[in-house]
């Protein structure tokens, strides 16, 4: 019988498979179980044949009998995973490649877990999914400022609109011009009184602020840099804590450079961001030896998807494993507090 095995193996698939079929039903679990009782699964032939004809069976054999041995074989196939110890590390060459840990699709929303992961950790463009987020200085900025920077921005906008004559269009500036002995106009050449403005009326401010247009535009930029910064790293913790939670580590990962030399002798430094998976790899692997789909033998999975980056990708696109997501609503905003605190930090850059 031994024999009839061997001569069958070297017949190819076509004819192992009619065996199969004729003598064992389909079963192919059970024609590995008769080629391991005749001792030639560990023939270097034999595996040749095997892993050729029925990759998906034969590793899912292999997964079955020593499951950290078999990992490790495939893993090492890899070249952007290492085991140093008892630990897995990933390799990636961006960080926004985190993404990949990210579903691609989100109720059709307007952009995926993925495409926002991608977009908040890229290193090279600035991220800013927010346009015209204000049409009120007044309430958006003036009022979030505490009083050190009030007393900044009142400074600046007395310096700019220094010898300007502002008509007084509000009742607080009319009072203003005729306590100055000139009611035709008001001079705000005093940051003191500026500061006053600012605080007492939003009105008159608003008039200051028409005049002041270097000023004012600085305030839209002002705003618009702090609310797109607060969302991004309100969301950039977020998916921190997601990787974490997905990986099952406490380090959401780092940054490694190592120099390295080309053919020519030149040094080039190269950067890469190096996450631990040591327990992610047990549940990928373990979700796919369970997938029915991907145990069909038409190709070897963990071959067809060229890295172990891919290979997560793909399986958390085809939900064989739960990848992570963003909890983002239809509308969404910055954190305000947050917003309130940038604005006052980065005020200084501005006026």
């Amino acid at each position: 019988m031994k024999e009839k095995i061997i001569s069958i193996l070297s017949g190819g698939s076509g004819e192992v498979e009619e065996f199969i079929n004729r003598y064992m039903n389909g079963d192919k679990d059970s024609f590995f179980d008769l080629v391991e009782r005749f001792g030639l699964l560990q023939n270097p032939t034999t595996y040749e044949s095997l892993i050729e004809m029925f990759p998906m069976t034969y590793l899912r054999k292999s997964y079955t009998d020593n499951r950290e041995k078999t990992i490790d074989n495939i893993v090492s196939t890899y070249s952007d995973i290492t085991k140093k110890g008892d630990k897995y590390f990933l390799t990636l060459s961006e960080r926004s490649d985190l993404s990949s840990f990210f579903k691609s699709d989100d109720g059709n929303r307007e952009m995926s877990s993925s495409e926002l992961v991608k977009n908040i950790l890229g290193e090279d463009e600035w991220f800013e999914p927010f346009q015209d987020v204000t049409q009120n200085l007044y309430t958006d900025v003036i009022d979030e400022l505490n009083e050190k920077n009030k007393f900044l921005l009142a400074k600046s906008i007395s310096q700019e609109l220094n010898g300007t004559q502002i008509s007084p269009e509000t009742e607080l500036l009319e009072n203003i011009a005729k306590d100055q002995g000139h009611p035709d106009y008001v001079d705000v050449t005093d940051p003191l009184l500026v500061m006053d403005i600012l605080e007492e009326d939003e009105s008159s401010s608003k008039v200051l602020l028409d005049e002041a247009t270097e000023i004012s535009s600085d305030l839209y930029s002002l705003h618009h840099n702090a609310y797109n910064t607060s969302y991004s790293d309100e969301k950039y913790n977020e998916i921190m804590s997601e990787v974490k939670g997905l990986l099952e580590i406490d380090n959401s990962g780092d940054w490694e450079s190592k120099t390295i030399k080309n053919i020519k002798g030149e040094e080039k430094t190269i950067h890469n961001y190096i996450i631990e998976v040591t327990k992610f790899v047990p549940y990928l692997f373990s979700s796919i030896f369970n997938d029915d789909y991907q145990l069909d033998d038409y190709r070897n999975v963990f071959e067809y998807h060229g890295d172990f980056e891919d290979l997560t990708k793909e399986m958390i696109t085809e939900e064989v494993v739960e990848g992570a997501t963003m909890s983002r609503s239809y509308y969404d905003y910055a954190d305000h507090t947050l917003v309130t605190k940038y604005l006052n930090d980065m005020i200084i850059d501005y006026v």
